[in-house]
């Protein structure tokens, strides 16, 4: 009797081509590179390998072809034909003329199958070694090559990776070196030599054929393997019947056939399950059948649809605009697809968790099926609007209105939000929160709160990532550069594959300046793109400008960022591409229609190097926005006790509403005006933070509204300029004098009201009308570090609107007062209304003072720099400053006013405890008192802000994922608890993390965190030059001190006969209007004398005295 446990042998087929079926050594582990794949495609004329001969490049290290043929095809290099008995036993192996052909007469030839061996560009080859053997190319494009692989080193390849690598491919230079290196390794290990005895191989059965077992000729009887006769073994063990060995495939067996195997195969499936997780295999069976369920639900059981979908979430993951985004799309594919597949291992690992959240979410949702339906609360209803428009989840300044209509068929208009979150996310905020701080109040089911979201929309946080013209210019530039790579990808200009690639590079390129750039500025770098004190340096001032080479920190910029470098290599790569066309073109100009392609191809040239210098605008944009917000951090962190961070701005205009608003009063509406003050402060160890409202009794225009002031008579103005904002810090000064606070720091946007001599002159005024210290005045860069009193001015907003909801009109300065005051007062917020009065200064001029962004307040005058710490700056001594003069009179108020609080040591300690004050606003910590219910102090747990945490590593709790994440655009910090939250937008300390970590910046960056300790007290110069050794790549930097800085607005002249033919063209425009603007003039003299505040009229009077002619 046979034994069971031997394969069934048949005879070698005379008939068929060896590599009509795939051979491969032992040591061939690794998949086949795709230069090195046989096809499976055979001819019909057959050749014995005695008869073929063919001459043998000597550089490949071999002079029998066969040798070279068998290499390549089976990865078999080590033969020795000059051994008769290896001749023998390959001599009579029959090979069609197809695999000959591919593998050695036309394998290296531009007409056979040299493209399916070897890479090249577009005039020569290149290195072809796959990636995973030796060090990657630098740079995208693959070197010259210079030399070619031997025959020897392809084994050694094969033997020491697992790669089959065709011997005669071109290789670079360094590559080249490292595989002389590998050969000198190869001889010092021992590998399984395959060699002959007695006619067969020595590594095979002793009854197999002299080639390998896949080599069978094919049947009609499936031959018996290994494996199917331990499955019938198995099935003996576990009593299973009716396994035997198929004859057939099993879409060719009957039905009844095809179920009994199914019900055979459920059996043995089952014991198996019982065998792996050691008896009880139910919930492996589970997790087994779920996996196979969503792998089945990507792929769809074909690899070209998972292809195309993977292409298509890797398309929407670049085009994404920020990193959260960027997570909810890989989070679709991470717990279906192996890392390998991702290769990305940074966010990867995040977006699994996101996943993970969200699987977890559903299956609770469906082991609870009992829903309760109820009447809603209002209480709860105001409570859960409350939440949503709390700076937690609401983010920005909200711009526009939107209609909803209402139950009755009206129509209803709601100021446009802006909300970071998804709904799904919100839920679980607010369900978290009402059971951790509210465990016995009724909260609102999902369903009602997908309604209220869905009502209360919001704007889409990318909607508002290109409010400022720099990064708006900078994506549209992106934009233009893809739009002419397309062009170049429709005329088939250049190689596809090139154009892919560039186009990726872009998408990386974009993703690279919006995120990871700022997280690489520093003050003081090697790497001049990374260093701020180099880039904002001013070089035509020895006052404005610091010197890297002389500082504590001195070092020289020798060293250069691989992404940075990155970018514009992508970016100079596209311009001589686009130059080249543009020479080919002009060559070819005789013919009419390559003129018109030349004047494309021109104006292309011109499109790019514009988007090259609008893009590189960005970039300094989102440095000097990087180094400012530092600044903001760094006088958060350095806050005292009774030290405040007041953050100013005039807030977007109220339009006038009616609860019945006629069409008449719809249009031409006059806005009213409020200025917005938020106050961060440090109370002992505790941040908290108060917002002060300014509304005026009287009009507040701006100068360009004189012409409406003259028509409609009004009197009762005052200018939204820098007088009135002084007047404003007076008072805000005062009532924060009233609740102990002794210093403060006041930071601005760069508006005409902030951002001239009037109100920096007047800061020793304000220091001697309030008795309150100020620190520093310093300006944030465009559209960037005034979000607090951004979301301060929503809330007004917000209760504005449900004033008018309710029956009221808010078409008055007072009414607008009114309205604030009604119901339940904002939290942390005081609302003041009544007048500025101011005298008439002098003349107060700073020269440049424009172009001076960081202002410190010091005993005798003031010194201005471009930005905070670079260069000693300009200081103008106290005399010089021409401060103004004026009063206030805000004699109502509303709201946590500082006239409410019973003393400022009660204020303290109410802080210091975690209670609410009657003035400050700070997170509170609301807990379930389950011991003693008449404590008051909750047992609240303190977290550890963003920077404390390591970036990749979430707190295990029970409930998996369901976390507080900043709303702040790019930052990554998340909390359990929602107070804590709340104490992390306070602070508004953001921490950044990377898109792209990998293994050498994570070395760098532990390496770095466990020798700061060591460096405090200690500093090893070798230790700290290697480290930055490890950071970016040696090479001489490019850029100029001061490449940072703000460019400046340039006008182009008109030629002199252009100007005068425009000039006769407006005088015959003003002729007619002179009568009209004469009279204007004379109401203007009258309007100037009947207003006596104010000192327009010199301006004024030029103006007119300039249009009429």
């Amino acid at each position: 009797m046979q034994d069971p446990n031997l394969v069934e042998m048949r005879p070698c087929p005379e008939d068929a081509c060896y590599f009509s079926f795939f051979h491969k050594m032992d040591w061939e582990t690794k998949p086949r590179p795709a230069k090195s794949i046989v096809s499976s495609q055979c001819s019909n004329d057959l050749k014995r390998l005695s008869e073929i001969t063919h001459p043998v490049d000597p550089n490949t290290g071999e002079t029998n072809a066969l040798a070279l043929l068998i290499c390549r095809g089976t990865g078999e290099c080590d033969l020795d034909f000059s051994d008769p008995k290896v001749i023998a036993k390959w001599s009579n192996v029959r090979i069609c003329q197809h695999h000959i052909d591919e593998l050695l007469n036309k394998w290296g030839s531009s007409f056979g199958f040299r493209n399916a061996h070897i890479y090249r560009n577009a005039e020569k080859n290149v290195c072809s070694l796959p990636e995973g053997i030796a060090e990657k190319h630098r740079g995208t494009a693959r070197p010259p090559s210079t030399d070619i692989m031997t025959i020897k080193e392809s084994d050694a390849v094969n033997k020491q990776f697992g790669y089959l690598v065709h011997p005669g491919i071109p290789l670079c230079k360094t590559h080249k070196q490292f595989l002389a290196q590998l050969l000198t390794k190869k001889d010092q290990v021992a590998y399984k030599r395959t060699h002959y005895e007695d006619g067969f191989y020595s590594n095979s059965d002793e009854n197999s054929c002299p080639r390998d077992l896949s080599f069978i000729e094919p049947s009609a009887k499936k031959p018996r393997t290994q494996a199917g006769y331990a499955l019938k073994k198995f099935a003996e063990f576990v009593e299973v019947e009716r396994v035997c060995f198929p004859t057939k495939n099993f879409g060719d067996l009957g039905k009844r056939t095809q179920q009994n195997k199914v019900c055979s195969s459920r059996k043995l499936f089952d014991a198996m399950m019982d065998a792996v997780a050691g008896g009880n295999g139910e919930e492996l069976k589970k997790q087994v059948l779920a996996k196979l369920a969503d792998d089945e639900s990507w792929t769809s059981g074909s690899s070209e649809n998972f292809k195309k979908i993977m292409k298509q979430t890797a398309a929407q993951y670049y085009a994404a605009e920020d990193r959260k985004s960027r997570i909810t799309i890989l989070s679709i594919v991470a717990n279906s697809v192996p890392y390998l597949t991702v290769e990305n291992h940074y966010m990867y690992k995040a977006a699994k968790k996101f996943a993970r959240r969200n699987k977890f979410e559903a299956i609770v949702n469906l082991d609870d099926p009992k829903i309760t339906r109820q009447r809603y609360d209002r209480d709860t209803v105001h409570f859960f609007i409350d939440f949503i428009t709390s700076p937690a989840i609401m983010i920005g300044l909200p711009y526009g209105t939107r209609k909803v209509k209402l139950s009755d068929g009206s129509k209803y208009e709601l100021p446009d939000t802006i909300r970071q979150q998804s709904s799904s996310e919100i839920y679980e905020m607010y369900s978290k929160l009402m059971k951790s701080s509210y465990p016995t109040t009724t909260a609102l089911s999902k369903t009602t709160v997908f309604r209220i979201l869905k009502i209360c929309s919001a704007t889409d946080r990318r909607a508002t990532t290109c409010v400022d013209y720099y990064t708006a210019d900078g994506m549209q530039a992106f934009d233009g550069l893809h739009d002419i790579l397309d062009v170049w990808m429709n005329e088939d200009l250049a190689h596809l594959g090139t154009l892919k690639q560039l186009k990726t590079e872009l998408f990386e390129a974009a993703q690279y300046l919006r995120t990871d750039f700022r997280l690489h500025i520093k003050k003081c770098s090697r790497v001049a793109d990374h260093c701020a004190t180099f880039a904002l340096s001013d070089p035509s001032d020895r006052e404005m400008s610091s010197s890297c080479s002389t500082s504590t920190y001195k070092h020289n910029y020798n060293l250069k960022c691989d992404r940075c470098e990155r970018v514009s290599s992508t970016l100079q790569s596209i311009e001589i591409y686009s130059e080249a066309y543009v020479a080919d073109a002009l060559k070819k100009t005789k013919d009419q229609s390559m003129k018109q392609v030349w004047e494309k191809r021109s104006e292309e040239l011109g499109l790019i190097k514009k988007y090259k210098g609008a893009i590189f605008e960005m970039k300094k944009h989102y440095l000097r926005a990087a180094y400012t917000s530092q600044e903001r951090e760094d006088i958060i962190n350095n806050l005292q006790d009774n030290e405040v961070l007041l953050t100013i701005d005039f807030a977007q205009k109220y339009l006038p509403r009616w609860h019945r608003e006629k069409q008449n009063d719809y249009f031409g509406k006059k806005g009213i005006t409020y200025h917005v003050s938020h106050s961060t402060a440090r109370v002992g160890d505790v941040y908290t933070q108060h917002s002060f409202v300014h509304i005026y009794d009287s009009e507040v225009v701006q100068v360009r509204d004189i012409l409406y002031l003259i028509l409609t008579k009004t009197v009762h103005t005052i200018f939204q300029d820098s007088r009135l904002v002084v007047i404003t810090l007076s008072h805000v000064l005062s009532e924060l004098k009233k609740v102990g606070i002794g210093k403060v720091h006041i930071r601005s946007d760069n508006a005409g009201s902030y951002h001239c001599a009037t109100t920096i002159n007047s800061m020793h005024w304000l220091m001697k009308e309030s008795g309150v210290k100020i620190g520093s005045y310093t300006f944030s860069e465009s559209q960037n570090g005034k979000s607090s009193s951004d979301r301060d001015a929503n809330r007004v907003k917000r209760k504005a609107e449900s004033y008018v909801a309710k029956g009221g009109d808010i078409t008055t300065p007072e009414q607008f007062f009114e309205a604030l005051k009604q119901g339940k007062p904002l939290n942390g917020m005081s609302i003041h209304y009544g007048s500025a009065n101011y005298d008439e200064p002098g003349s107060s001029k700073w020269e440049g003072i424009s172009n001076l962004n960081h202002f410190t307040v010091e005993e005798n005058g003031i010194r201005g720099r471009r930005y905070g710490g670079i260069g000693q700056g300009h200081f103008l001594s106290i005399d010089k400053l021409n401060s103004m003069n004026g009063t206030h009179n805000f004699y109502k108020e509303a709201g946590f006013a500082a006239s409410g609080i019973g003393s400022i040591e009660s204020e303290k300690e109410k802080v210091k405890s975690g209670l609410q004050t009657n003035f400050w606003y700070h997170a509170e910590c609301k807990a379930e008192k389950k011991e003693n219910p008449d404590n008051d102090f909750s047992t609240c747990i303190q977290e550890s802000s963003a920077d404390e945490q390591d970036d990749e590593i979430m707190r295990s709790t029970h409930d998996v994922g369901k976390l507080y994440s900043c709303p702040e655009h790019g930052c990554a910090a998340s909390f359990v608890s929602h107070w804590n939250l709340e104490k992390h937008i306070i602070r508004g300390k953001h921490t950044s993390t990377p898109e792209k970590l990998t293994l050498r910046d994570e070395a760098v960056n532990l390496f770095g965190k466990n020798i700061e300790e060591v460096q405090k007290t200690r500093t090893y110069s070798v230790v700290a030059d290697a480290l930055d050794e490890l950071k970016e790549t040696t090479e001489n930097s490019a850029l100029t001190i001061g490449w940072a800085l703000p460019k400046k607005q340039t006008r182009v002249r008109v030629r002199q006969t252009r100007r005068r033919k425009q000039k006769q063209r407006r005088n015959r425009r003003r002729w007619g209007k002179r009568h009209v603007l004469v009279v204007l003039f004379f109401r203007a003299k009258i309007f100037l004398k009947l207003h006596t505040k104010c000192v327009q009229f010199r301006r004024i009077k030029f103006i007119f005295l300039k249009i009429i002619p």
